[in-house]
Order: structure tokens, then C-alpha cells, then sequence
């Protein structure tokens, strides 16, 4: 397999992420009928660094993981502050902030399932790329138990894997994490021809 310079992969992957999370932003505020804001794309190296800062900029935290397969193989991790989310929800759809939490799941699966969608539907079309995401897994727990089990799942995967992040707010602010595994973005670049 050809060797790429890291910066080489780190701005293929971050110009991927631009096109999912603009397509999702687009899909969110026609769903929501509000305008979403979103950053463009910080790419990274997982390391022994990345849960310590990941950890230390969450609170109670709802998080919903979502695997990928195919011919981009990672997870992709939506996260939010679990009072937040219930205000925007409760703004969006009527639904009292104290409402069941069956009730705020069901919504906030519905908005992520929209959002990862979007994004890797848009990645794909950009691409040429066969992208599938698995059942998705839920989480309402604290900041460390969350980030640590996306991050052991992708590192029993990839243990050179990398990481983006995008920021999307609609009243308040959350973060979508895409851990890719190297591997599978090598293989991507060299089937996009794509050259020093």
C-alpha cells in the first residue's frame, strides 16, 4: 500500500468531514426548521492524550455511537450535555424538558440517525465511496465511561487511528467525533488516486 505523508491524510480526511457536516448541517435545519452552525473539521491522531482532553470537556454527557463498515471502517460518536439537549429538544418539539426519558431518547435518536445519515451519504456520493453504519448504541452516563468505550473500540480496531471533530449548534453546542481506522483511509486514498 502507498505511504502517505500525515498531513496528506490528515487533510483528505478533514475535507471528507467538510462534506459530511455540511450535507448534515443542511438535512438538521430543514428537519428543525432553525438554522445549524457548524466548524469545519479538526483532524488529529488518537493517542494516549485524546481521552484525557475529551474527558475534561464533558460533563453528564448523553453519547450515541454509531460503528461504520465497509470501505471506511470507525465509529462515528455524537455527544451531548444531557441538559442542553433536553432544552433544544423541548424548544424544537413541545416536549416538556422534564419529559420521560423514553420520550427525549426516541427524539434524539430520530435527530442523530438524520444527522449521521446526511453526513455519510454525503461522504459517499462525494467519494464514490460504499459506507454502511451498524446499529447505533446509546449511552446516558458519565463524561469518562462513554468516551472510553468509543475510544477502546476503536483502538482494538486501529491502533494508529485517527480522529475529527465537528461542532454543530443549534441552540447549544455538540460535538460529532468521526475515529476512522488508518488502514481503511489509506485504502481510500489510494482508490481517490489521490498523489503527493
Amino acid at each position: 500500500m502507498k505511504a502517505y505523508k500525515e498531513n496528506i491524510i490528515q487533510d483528505i480526511v478533514g475535507e471528507l468531514g467538510n462534506v459530511g457536516i455540511g450535507s448534515a448541517a443542511t438535512s438538521l435545519s430543514s428537519l428543525l426548521g432553525r438554522q445549524i452552525l457548524t466548524t469545519t473539521s479538526q483532524v488529529n491522531i488518537i493517542d494516549e492524550q485524546t481521552f484525557i482532553q475529551w474527558k475534561d470537556a464533558y460533563e453528564q454527557t448523553i453519547g450515541i455511537l454509531f460503528p461504520l463498515e465497509k470501505e471506511l471502517n470507525g465509529f462515528a460518536l455524537f455527544l451531548m450535555d444531557e441538559k442542553n439537549i433536553r432544552e433544544d429538544i423541548a424548544s424544537i418539539h413541545g416536549i416538556d424538558e422534564q419529559s420521560e426519558n423514553d420520550e427525549v431518547l426516541e427524539v434524539l435518536m430520530e435527530i442523530s440517525s438524520i444527522l449521521i445519515s446526511s453526513y455519510l451519504s454525503a461522504v459517499a456520493s462525494y467519494s464514490n465511496l460504499h459506507l454502511k453504519i451498524r446499529q447505533p448504541a446509546i449511552s446516558r452516563d458519565m463524561k469518562e465511561s462513554i468516551i472510553n468505550e468509543a475510544l477502546s473500540n476503536m483502538l482494538m480496531l486501529d491502533d494508529e487511528a485517527i480522529y475529527l471533530i465537528h461542532s454543530l449548534k443549534i441552540s447549544h453546542t455538540y460535538d460529532l467525533i468521526l475515529m476512522l481506522s488508518r488502514k481503511s483511509i489509506l485504502q481510500v486514498l489510494t482508490y481517490l488516486e489521490v498523489r503527493e
